[in-house]
């Protein structure tokens, strides 16, 4: 049965993830006064889903919120927010449910990645979040983007 469901997660996740960078465009949702046309607040659309926004609240591999991450909610596409829908109600078949991270990510944010990356003095967290690479490295290795597709019109499809 565990086999079963990974492997359904990996063919939903898998074939709806595509990220459309032709369409690519920088927003910025610097205030909670509205959201840009097509996209949505995630539990607007499902909210059966568990938001856990480690960017807004500190808990990721910088050790503190991330700049530009001005709301404890997961925005997206509305088309992003159907297809995670869709796949929550799959895992919801088999007893489990979807608990998402991080959406839409301010381009704000990730020059603060940029920077931190740059501080080889701060290791306060690199045992919980990187213990097997070198800091210098996270970029190099994927790990991290300077560019992230979370800083664009991502989509779902």
């Amino acid at each position: 049965m565990y086999h079963k469901v990974v492997h359904t997660l990996r063919y939903l996740l898998g074939s709806i993830v595509v990220l459309e960078g032709a369409k690519a465009q920088q927003y910025d949702f610097s205030a909670e006064i509205g959201l840009h046309p097509g996209f949505v607040f995630l539990t607007d659309i499902d909210p059966t889903i568990i938001e856990s926004p480690r960017c807004y609240e500190g808990q990721n591999f910088l050790g503190k919120p991330v700049e530009g991450y001005t709301t404890p909610r997961i925005i997206c596409t509305k088309a992003a927010a159907e297809k995670l829908k869709a796949a929550h109600a799959a895992l919801n078949t088999h007893g489990y449910k979807l608990v998402v991270y991080d959406g839409y990510r301010p381009q704000r944010a990730v020059n603060e990645f940029i920077k931190w990356s740059q501080d080889e003095a701060d290791q306060s967290v690199k045992e919980l979040y990187y213990p097997t690479v070198a800091k210098k490295d996270l970029f190099e290795l994927g790990y991290v983007a300077k560019k992230s597709g979370h800083s664009r019109e991502a989509l779902l499809t």
